[in-house]
């Protein structure tokens, strides 16, 4: 689709969008914005009538790339034949397609179509984006254990094309292969991945982890080694070979580690490059990687050439032409050489406005995005995923600084001995405790607590902040 690029930006907590010169060309108006997404962008304002104001309620609609809106802010035209319907939220549009979830995270999700019409009635517990013709759904889940009515993946109609109950969660299909996650015999989800008609391409249990595939390539880890393989589950790289391959986004790039040397090979295995400059290497996304050094991030490219030097406090993905990035109190985008095309220091951490009390008071102090958990997870309250910049002792001081904490289990196995992260209880502030889980996003944990909580909002995350913290705050 031929389409001026636009960033979202805030100022003030009020969003609005630039182009790649960093000219405004939609003026901040929203109370939030995301990217576009097939020329169409979901922004939030707040309702216009007495009872929207009295209950503070905001209502999301898309916006075309004048700023005009297309799918218009508040209720749905057929929202009343929802029983309990007091709100929406909905994902980004994907193949002409975009979920929409009804009654916050105890709710049920369908589709709309571009005109903002329901397509796909909602019925599903979760969802994913369309990818492929695809979607995975599930239907009639029941948290306490029992199995799920129905769970696999639909088509634009609505209708099962693969259905397989043993599933517990799914990434969205690419390149004709999704990788799935399943009950194994002893109880313990296992990866699998499948074929467009639900076949086992690689039976679960092979790998401990299988992602999606990337120009012919599939990123895969057993025991502590990784490896990549082909659409066919054939070995590329056989685990092992290498000390360390970080996942490639959405390019044939992948950076990779032997013996103390960072190489960067391309999906059939060959050497492309080696990066000379020091620091950890993220993962390459838009053709290019971040590079961290003395706790300072910059890009390298695809060459491994290092084009901007390691300067900003957190650097996120390019998407197109320009990365969002933070270097103190400024909130900026750059360009692919560094160059600040714009800049402002009261972005003010918008996304706090979206979650509501208490757990709005518990967000970190370097926030990058706050969203609802996507399901209601064993009957709590309130449950907020978040991204931060930093370290995750940085986070915990934070924390510790302000609040009262309990239960403290930094570095140490949390959720069952899954996972390796910090978890701690909240206290004196709320008449209940608040729970903080978090865990680093360059490293492998990020993917396990992706997997136990079988969330698709984590994992959008996950892909938009690679090298961010990713965590949780639960108000039980």
């Amino acid at each position: 689709m031929n389409e001026p690029e636009l960033f979202p930006i805030s100022v003030e907590g009020v969003w609005g969008f630039i182009d790649r010169n960093g000219e405004v060309v939609i003026a901040p108006r929203f109370e939030h914005a995301r990217p576009f997404s097939e020329g169409l962008a979901c922004v939030k304002v707040p309702g216009t009538s007495a009872v929207d104001r009295e209950l503070e309620r905001s209502y999301e609609g898309f916006i075309s790339v004048d700023g005009a809106f297309v799918i218009p802010p508040g209720p749905l035209e057929k929202a009343a034949a929802f029983e309990r319907y007091d709100c929406h939220s909905y994902g980004d549009f994907h193949e002409g397609l975009a979920r929409i979830h009804l009654n916050d995270a105890t709710g049920i999700d369908g589709f709309i179509d571009r005109a903002g019409k329901l397509v796909i009635w909602p019925e599903f517990d979760s969802s994913r984006d369309f990818s492929e013709g695809l979607a995975y759904v599930e239907l009639g889940r029941r948290w306490s254990g029992a199995n799920p009515d129905r769970v696999g993946f639909i088509d634009r109609l609505g209708n099962f094309v693969i259905e397989n109950n043993a599933f517990t969660s799914a990434l969205d299909f690419a390149e004709g292969r999704a990788t799935v996650e399943v009950l194994g015999k002893s109880g313990a989800r296992e990866r699998a991945l499948i074929d467009t008609q639900g076949r086992y391409v690689i039976p679960p249990g092979v790998y401990s982890w299988i992602s999606r595939a990337v120009c012919g390539a599939i990123w895969v880890v057993t025991q502590e080694s990784v490896g990549l393989v082909d659409l066919d589950g054939k070995e590329i790289v056989s685990p092992g070979v290498f000390d360390q391959i970080n996942e490639s986004v959405d390019g044939k790039i992948f950076a990779a580690v032997r013996n103390g040397r960072r190489i960067l090979i391309d999906s059939t295995g060959s050497q492309v490059a080696e990066v000379s400059a020091s620091g950890q290497i993220g993962c390459f996304q838009g053709g290019m990687a971040t590079i961290k050094r003395n706790g300072k991030f910059g890009y390298i490219d695809a060459s491994g050439t290092e084009c901007v030097s390691p300067t900003f406090d957190f650097a996120g993905p390019f998407k197109g032409s320009l990365a969002l990035v933070r270097f103190g109190s400024t909130d900026a985008y750059v360009d692919r050489t560094g160059r600040l095309v714009w800049q402002t220091d009261q972005w003010e951490q918008p996304n706090r406005n979206g979650v509501r009390p208490p757990l709005s008071d518990f967000l970190p102090v370097n926030l990058l995005e706050a969203i609802p958990l996507s399901y209601n997870w064993m009957g709590i309250r309130n449950a907020i995923l978040f991204s931060a910049g930093g370290e995750l002792s940085a986070l915990l001081d934070w924390y510790r600084r302000r609040f009262t904490i309990e239960v403290d289990y930094e570095n140490q196995s949390i959720y069952d001995d899954r996972l390796e992260g910090i978890q701690f209880r909240i206290l004196g502030a709320h008449e209940r405790p608040i729970e903080v889980t978090a865990v680093d996003g360059a490293t492998d944990e990020v993917e396990e607590f992706s997997a136990f909580l079988g969330c698709s909002n984590l994992e959008e995350l996950k892909r938009k902040r690679p090298t961010a913290i990713h965590g949780m705050l639960i108000d039980r």
